[in-house]
């Protein structure tokens, strides 16, 4: 999603499973180093938390975007389960 907005400032990342966080912070960090010095700023933040819980990370991030100054421009939500996830269980 990074790559296909350079315009993107903020990303904020969420997931309850902190193996599958991790992972994709990973990314997150690879793609951050990769990209071009003029490429515009681009702040990301990562937390293990429940989605109902954006309010109140969004908030910890930058309160402006919950309070109606500034908002939120898109949210993308994957609820699904990945086949890591699956076959950690017992």
């Amino acid at each position: 999603m990074m790559e296909a907005h350079p315009e993107m400032e903020l990303y904020v990342g969420m997931d309850v499973d902190p193996t599958a966080l991790e992972i994709g912070r990973g990314h997150i960090e690879a793609f951050l180093a990769d990209r071009e010095p003029n490429g515009g700023e681009l702040r990301a933040y990562t937390h293990v938390k429940n989605f109902k819980y954006i309010k109140q990370v969004l908030g910890s991030v930058d309160e402006s975007l919950v309070v109606g100054l500034c908002g939120v421009d898109g949210i993308l939500i994957d609820l699904g389960m990945s086949s890591m996830q699956v076959s950690q269980q017992n």
